[in-house]
């Protein structure tokens, strides 16, 4: 019986682990984040009308603070503070 769950969670693991997205935690997307060059971008955004469109900031969200801005990391699709969130994120675990 052991062996059947583990046969069936080693396939889902397969298969949902392939369908996600960049920035979305995985072993291989979380340590990418040190090696490639990321740079901060200007967010825009078509689905809001805003003519300065935000985003929250992952770093202080996690410290329990509700910050937002207009940049972000387009390769790792999370909006950072520039200083010092920025260079936190794509250097510190």
């Amino acid at each position: 019986m052991s062996e059947y769950h583990l046969a069936l969670i080693t396939e889902l693991l397969k298969q949902y682990s392939e369908s996600r997205e960049y920035n979305s935690g995985t072993p291989s997307a979380y340590l990418m984040r040190f090696k490639e060059r990321h740079f901060p971008t200007l967010y825009n955004s078509d689905k809001t009308k805003r003519e300065n469109p935000m985003r929250r900031c992952i770093m202080c969200s996690k410290d329990n603070k509700r910050r937002s801005t207009r940049y972000y990391c387009k390769q790792c699709n999370v909006g950072l503070c520039v200083v010092p969130c920025f260079e936190m994120y794509h250097t510190k675990q």
